[in-house]
């Protein structure tokens, strides 16, 4: 170092360092011509796991319960399918049909024709049918509660009830006028009555839509009130609406006038007895 001359600078090396009995302690490498290495630093040993601790006892999470068909249930499904149902047209509907009638058979035919041969929008219709009805087939099988909400969901079973009396006449929505029968089942006395609410085309109105459904309320037929609301379709065209009536009857039920409820812009329906009759529809 001290005979550097003045101006320039002089490195050491490792050997010159140790001819001058310098010690070094950075932990460097000995000098071989290349970047010292830094040992690596030791691994320290991870710290003692304690012992773990016993695990205070769970009593197991009991099993959740089997949801058993019932007969909400079974009306549900019904709702749905009926509601399925009002949707389709034609031959779709058709095989639709077609699945419906045979639920529950043992052998159901075929929704093909001869040689497994596709029957075009009815096959179509039918096997889509028969994908929804095959869980409310499992639901009926040893499920009385699910069978008789499926059936009961039904209107059939109304509709088979016997016909107290019937009414005919119309109700106006804007400027088209539509056929109304009402058809009054048989339930004397009962503070709440079931009819069959039956509309179609006029020849002033022919475009309006034919379909049915069933209403429920007082309907007192010897003259009074008559209060209706809809609470199913039997027959619903595409995008129509249902409606109820609210009116009363001044001449011991001959004849009925009042208001349409629930349709914009229908107002007033008149209803006139034709016919009094316990027979079967």
């Amino acid at each position: 170092m001290v005979q550097t001359t003045p101006g320039r600078i002089e490195w050491l090396t490792r050997a010159d360092l140790v001819s001058m009995n310098v010690t070094v302690f950075d932990g460097d490498a000995p000098d071989t011509g290349t970047a010292p290495v830094r040992p690596a630093t030791p691994v320290q040993a991870p710290p003692p796991v304690p012992a773990a601790l016993p695990s205070p006892a769970v009593a197991p999470a009991p099993a959740p319960a089997v949801a058993v068909p019932g007969f909400a249930a079974g009306a549900d499904d019904r709702r749905a399918w009926d509601a399925w149902m009002a949707g389709l047209h034609g031959a779709y509907r058709d095989g639709a049909g077609f699945a419906l009638a045979q639920l529950g058979e043992p052998r159901p035919v075929s929704c093909r024709g001869p040689n497994a041969a596709s029957l075009g929008d009815f096959t179509l219709g039918c096997e889509a049918a028969r994908q929804r009805l095959a869980p409310v087939e499992t639901g009926m099988r040893g499920h009385p509660d699910y069978r008789d909400g499926w059936n009961g969901a039904t209107p059939g079973g109304a509709l088979n009830a016997p016909v107290e009396v019937e009414y005919q006449g119309a109700y106006f929505c804007g400027r088209q006028v539509a056929r109304l029968t009402l058809k009054v089942f048989g339930a004397a006395g009962a503070p709440r009555r079931r009819a069959l609410f039956s509309f179609g085309p006029q020849p002033t109105s022919p475009e309006v839509p034919s379909g049915a459904y069933l209403v429920e309320g007082a309907i007192e037929v010897t003259g009074g009130v008559l209060t209706l609301t809809p609470v199913e379709w039997v027959s619903q065209p595409a995008g129509y609406a249902w409606l109820g009536l609210s009116g009363r009857s001044e001449d011991g039920g001959r004849t009925f006038g009042g208001q349409v409820t629930g349709g914009a812009g229908c107002s007033v329906f008149t209803l006139q007895r034709v016919s009094e009759t316990s027979a079967t529809r």
